[in-house]
């Protein structure tokens, strides 16, 4: 279990670092503030879904993996969401979602 032994003022637009004990050992934390995610207009929940997993570093495949399905139905989930939002890849995705121009590993 972590114990938070010291930490900086928190500012809402930028990270915060702060001090924390983890099994015996001090260990600095840094916290950074996640843009809110955009989705295009008239994106389902699923392809919600797909966004926030395709945020978060997944592959195709893996995106199928966690939802159970195929990698084809995530394939033409992606090319509604790209359409939708007026892009043409993953990185042009994020920077639309998020508002942040990379880097991105997506």
């Amino acid at each position: 279990m972590a114990e938070t032994l010291r930490g900086g003022e928190r500012d809402e637009a930028g990270p915060q670092v702060s001090c924390a004990r983890f099994e015996g050992e001090e260990v600095f934390v840094l916290s950074v503030p996640v843009p809110e995610v955009r989705y295009p207009e008239g994106a389902t929940r699923a392809e919600h879904e797909v966004i926030d997993l395709l945020l978060d570093g997944n592959t195709s495949q893996g995106i199928a993996q966690l939802r159970d399905t195929s990698v084809r139905t995530v394939t033409t989930q992606l090319a509604e969401i790209y359409r939708k939002a007026g892009v043409r890849s993953s990185r042009q995705l994020a920077a639309f979602t998020t508002g942040v121009d990379g880097p991105w590993t997506v």
